[in-house]
């Protein structure tokens, strides 16, 4: 057998015990659908307001955040803050608020709320972990930030839950009680929502029931080809073509050897 050959094989192989490995690990369960190399560092534990039976005597208490942003004749400065915990990450553009006499700076916060204590989104939403306020005041003067010049990014950390499979999205409320959606990024594989705020108020990440089981139990798939089939096949494919190409070089080299001798 040519070197060729056994390199052909030996890809062969290695693509078998890839594509068995992403089969396996998807039907385990929805959960365990995620690439083969994401490592084994498990997430940091979210912290609740209110957290379930199960998770009360580990449950920190999630962290505040506050942050003084100065203001200038243009409006106020531009600023990239986090709470503590990272649970909650807010990118303030410069001119995000407005400029006003006599005030030379404004003091951005952010508290967690129990979601029990407010409204319920629309529809069949429902929020997923806690609900954030994130309100600013002006100093000296302490009164309230009402409106936004330039809209700032959030990103919202959720949590981990076994009957939370769907795609989510950011709610946000004046006032706690009339929410409305926003434009969201979702990323599964962090547990992060990412959107951009065009006023202050309430903010939270909520998601909806996944859809009912057919007549057979069975919940109907997802139109389309899914992303993980995709990125196997292209997975394959690349595989093949560098043993390929690996097995041309080695032969090539075994010959030069061969004319050597």
């Amino acid at each position: 057998m040519s070197i060729r050959a056994r390199a052909l094989g030996w890809g062969v192989l290695i693509l078998a015990l890839y594509v068995a490995g992403a089969i396996v690990s998807g039907h385990l369960s929805p959960l365990a659908r995620r690439p083969l190399l994401d490592g084994f560092i498990p997430p940091v534990p979210y912290r609740w307001v209110d957290p379930p039976p199960e998770l009360a005597n580990s449950n920190l208490p999630p962290a505040s955040g506050r942050t003084r942003i100065p203001i200038g004749p243009q409006g106020s400065a531009a600023a990239f803050f986090a709470t503590e915990d990272a649970q909650v990450t807010l990118n303030v553009p410069k001119g995000a608020f407005p400029a006003r006499p006599g005030r030379d700076a404004v003091v951005v916060t952010i508290e967690p709320v129990d979601p029990a204590s407010v409204g319920a989104p629309p529809g069949q939403l429902s929020i997923k972990g806690n609900v954030y306020l994130i309100a600013a005041a002006y100093r000296p003067t302490g009164d309230r930030a009402q409106r936004l010049d330039a809209s700032m990014v959030a990103i919202l950390t959720y949590p981990s839950l076994s009957d939370d499979l769907g795609n989510h999205t950011m709610v946000v409320s004046p006032d706690g009680k009339r929410w409305k959606r926003i434009e969201t990024q979702d990323q599964h594989a962090t547990k992060q929502a990412t959107g951009r705020l065009r006023s202050l108020g309430y903010l939270g990440v909520a998601s909806a029931p996944l859809p009912s089981s057919g007549p057979d139990g069975i919940t109907p798939p997802a139109e389309g080809i899914p992303l993980s089939m995709i990125a196997v096949v292209i997975g394959a494919a690349l595989l093949i073509a560098g043993m390929f190409l690996m097995g041309r070089n080695l032969d090539r080299g075994d010959g030069r050897s061969g004319r050597r001798r």
